[in-house]
């Protein structure tokens, strides 16, 4: 019993290594595809990408204050009026648009109670034969 205990363990084991030599190969496979100098490129083609984004923020911003600066109270809130007009026009075209397409009359709801029935079936009380395979 001890001696197949032992073979079972060592077969385990066996499986262990070829599994973890597998995993190596495949994983020097993906490091031969992307070493690290691509990775490290990569990184300094990212960094440049946010400094160029930083950078027109920046422009973006700062263009931005100018034209505040420049526009007086008075116009700004004009201007926000405006844009809130804008809106409420087109969400009330929206609507209208919406009531027009959905063109449909329906019948008025009943305002009394419905009468009870009494052994209420299912397709008027009709039975039917279906046919069975033996």
């Amino acid at each position: 019993l001890r001696m197949v205990d032992k073979i079972s363990e060592k077969q385990n084991e066996q499986d262990v290594v070829v599994a973890m030599k597998r995993g190596k190969e495949a994983l020097q496979i993906l490091h031969n595809e992307m070493g690290i100098d691509d990775v490290l490129d990569l990184m300094d083609e990212i960094r440049d990408q946010d400094e160029v984004e930083k950078r027109i923020n920046e422009l973006l911003g700062e263009e931005g204050i100018r034209v505040v600066e420049d526009m007086g109270d008075e116009d700004i809130l004009l201007e926000l009026e405006q844009l809130e007009e804008d809106v409420r026009l087109e969400t009330e075209a929206a609507t209208a648009k919406i009531q027009t397409e959905d063109n449909v009359v329906l019948p008025a709801a009943p305002s009394k109670p419905l009468p009870a029935v009494e052994n209420p079936t299912i397709g008027g009380g009709r039975k039917q034969k279906v046919a069975v395979a033996s």
